[in-house]
């Protein structure tokens, strides 16, 4: 996104760029001496960070002192036509890895999205051009 400069409305019109925001929620105070990159992934671990990158085999933390960190399961559950739209997502995934990779294997089943709006869409009729038609 850019920017106009609010004194120079008049003159050429010079776009400045919009700095961009890394932070969820209200503004915070930003120390201009110790900056923090909300939401970026970084390599920190407990001890130090990576020191001979052409050794990526081997660990750089001692092991016998500093255990590894935990696994993290997460969850999440959605509802509604959130979940409904992340099912047609998945559909529409799963399809196309199956026309690129696994087109004549059968274990590999053709999704097909559950309709909400109208029973008849279910009737095999409705859904035979769609099935004998080529994928791409």
């Amino acid at each position: 996104m850019m920017k106009k400069d609010k004194g120079e409305e008049d003159s050429e019109e010079e776009e400045k760029p919009e700095e961009p925001q890394s932070y969820a929620g209200s503004p915070i105070v930003v120390d201009t001496k110790h900056r923090y990159f909300v939401g970026k992934d970084y390599s920190n671990p407990y001890e130090k960070d990576f020191v001979e990158l052409e050794k990526y085999a081997e660990d750089c933390i001692d092991r016998t002192i500093v255990p590894r960190m935990p696994w993290h399961d997460e969850a999440l559950v959605v509802f509604g036509k959130v979940a409904r739209d992340v099912a047609r997502h998945f559909i529409q995934r799963w399809n196309i890895h199956k026309c690129e990779k696994f087109l004549y294997e059968d274990s590999y089943p053709f999704l097909l999205p559950k309709t909400y709006d109208d029973p008849d869409d279910l009737r095999v009729k409705n859904w035979a051009e769609f099935l004998e038609a080529r994928p791409f």
